[in-house]
């Protein structure tokens, strides 16, 4: 869990929101029977490491849309 800073003075945590995402599945048959060869595994690490980017600036994009925070949350985001 992140460390969160108080409500005001207080230290009773600031309410905040997490964002999730579950990507599609990566198929990696094509490289089967390939484990031990070193540019096959270099391949499948760029391969995922682009599927985490995009998730992550998708839900970057979402967070930064996202107006259906609650008002206790408004609310408590000035302090």
């Amino acid at each position: 869990m992140p460390v969160t800073t108080g409500i005001g003075p207080t230290i009773i945590p600031r309410p905040e929101r997490f964002y999730f995402s579950f990507g599609k599945p990566i198929d990696t048959t094509p490289f089967k029977g390939q484990e031990n060869n070193l540019e096959v595994q270099w391949q499948v690490r760029k391969l995922i490491s682009d599927a985490l980017e995009k998730e992550i600036e998708a839900l970057k994009r979402y967070r930064s849309s996202d107006d259906s925070q609650g008002i206790l949350r408004r609310l408590l985001s000035k302090y």
